[in-house]
Formats: structure tokens, C-alpha cells, sequence
């Protein structure tokens, strides 16, 4: 994922994340109640986004612009906002 600001990156990569997660168990799910053990695998079991500053100056070496960390994890309550 590349971002204007990478140092600010957490901000979306929540919302990123739970929308990845929200993907791949169809949508629509309610992870505050029945779905609850399906959402806490899925945000387990999603692999962090590598994040690239679009900002580096070395736009050649890729792999020279990211940002260090794992991102942002999420939350159950972001992922229950992303409906279908």
C-alpha cells in the first residue's frame, strides 16, 4: 500500500484492514454478537500490509520506501461497519 503520508499511516490502515477482513468473510457480518469467533480469526489469520512512503525519493528501490512496522490491526467494531 503506498501512502502520501506513511507516518500517519495507522488512521487508515484500521479501516484498510477491517475492510480486508469484512471482504473476505462476504461482507455483512455482526462481529459484536454471532460472528464474533469468525471476525477474531479472520483479523488473526490477515497477513499486515507493507506500507510505502510515496514521498521517498528512492521510487527505483521500492522496497527502500517501507515504512516500518505492522501496521494497524483493526478492531471488531470497524469491521461490522462494512455492510453489503
Amino acid at each position: 500500500m503506498f501512502l502520501p503520508d506513511a507516518q500517519r499511516s495507522s488512521a487508515v490502515l484500521g479501516i484498510l484492514r477491517s475492510w480486508a477482513v469484512a471482504s473476505s468473510l462476504g461482507f455483512s457480518v455482526d462481529c459484536a454478537a454471532k460472528d464474533r469467533g469468525a471476525c477474531n480469526k479472520a483479523l488473526v489469520s490477515l497477513p499486515p500490509p507493507t506500507v510505502y512512503d510515496l514521498r521517498c525519493l528512492q521510487k527505483r528501490l521500492v522496497a527502500a520506501c517501507a515504512v516500518p512496522g505492522d501496521g494497524a490491526k483493526g478492531s471488531l467494531q470497524e469491521v461490522s461497519l462494512f455492510w453489503q
